[in-house]
């Protein structure tokens, strides 16, 4: 078992390009399970957004980046694991949507499409719209859901330690996990990257650029 760590607490685990990179330099060979959790009291903050303050050039870099990564995410031939010590935010939820079983330490955790109040859209979500089901993407943008909620929504597979939900978790055996996760080629037949184009294009936008920067300031 491998277990990675979001470990950049001053940025709130953003997924900063820096942390982008790392986690897309993990070799996934030879290894049954790959954890993804975090330090400190938050998942993910989500998105680098003082990014999209640089313009729509440097936003499009960066959520290719974002992309080449949730492709590495998919292509990873160990069972993936999302264990979540803290809240999530934003792409913090969304990464949750790349791997196979989603776990949360406590009930009352918190995912949240926060960037939404700042005008900038979350682009996986729009893309896999379709396969989470119409009334998990309303609740999901409506406002903070708890681990509890997203569980019954199914976004969320197990509430409690990381070692109980191992225990429960079907480790696929290397020579049937292409036919058997054959749902991640579900997901990937989902993937816009216009999407992603127009998300970067809201770079050059003046209000969503006003609204990120005032959310900076007081973060």
């Amino acid at each position: 078992m491998l277990l990675v760590y979001l470990n950049s607490i001053a940025n709130r685990n953003a997924f900063t390009l820096e942390v982008i990179n790392k986690l897309s330099s993990i070799r996934c060979e030879g290894l049954d399970l790959v954890v993804f959790s975090n330090r400190g009291d938050v998942f993910s903050s989500g998105l680098d957004l003082g990014v999209f303050l640089r313009g729509s050039v440097a936003a499009r870099e960066y959520l290719a980046s974002l992309h080449r990564l949730v492709e590495h995410v998919l292509d990873c031939t160990a069972t993936t694991v999302a264990y979540l010590s803290g809240d999530a935010y934003g792409f913090g939820v969304e990464f949750t949507y790349f791997v196979d079983y989603v776990v949360a330490a406590a009930p009352g955790l918190k995912l949240s499409l926060q960037g939404i109040k700042l005008g900038v859209f979350p682009p996986y979500t729009i893309m896999l719209a379709e396969l989470l089901g119409y009334n998990v993407v309303r609740s999901l943008l409506a406002r903070p859901i708890t681990a509890e909620e997203a569980k019954a929504m199914g976004l969320i597979h197990h509430i409690g330690t990381l070692d109980d939900a191992i225990r429960k978790i079907f480790i696929v055996p290397r020579h049937t996990f292409r036919i058997v996760k054959y749902n991640r080629h579900m997901i990937r037949k989902h993937l816009k990257e216009e999407v992603l184009y127009q998300l970067a294009a809201l770079a050059d936008d003046e209000d969503t650029k006003s609204l990120i920067s005032r959310f900076l300031r007081k973060s």
